[in-house]
């Protein structure tokens, strides 16, 4: 899996975003298709700004997931970053274009 969270600085939150890529990989398409649109998700500390799964149901059956997270700074500036997936109604998983993710940036 090819990591896209260069823009991210903060090791622990790229290792979040791994865990629950990695997690949510693990599911079928039928536990995916069942999450929320949006699901939120406890932040680990204070430092992180946002963090949670987007599930997005495509005309041609197949799921689209996102993980997104991004952190404060001291400064009031935020890193944000997102990775993700396709799945197939056959199981099928395909990493996501960074084109795809660019909304969740």
């Amino acid at each position: 899996m090819k990591n896209r969270l260069a823009k991210l600085t903060n090791p622990e939150v790229v290792e979040w975003v791994n865990r629950k890529l990695s997690e949510l990989r693990s599911k079928s398409y039928e536990e995916l298709r069942i999450l929320p649109d949006w699901q939120a998700e406890d932040p680990p500390d204070e430092r992180f700004g946002v963090q949670g799964v987007y599930r997005d149901a495509l005309d041609d059956g197949r799921l689209k997931i996102v993980v997104q997270a991004g952190t404060r700074s001291w400064l009031g500036m935020s890193w944000v970053s997102a990775n993700g997936f396709w799945i197939s109604p056959s199981g099928e998983l395909v990493d996501l274009p960074e084109k795809e993710l660019w909304e969740f940036m």
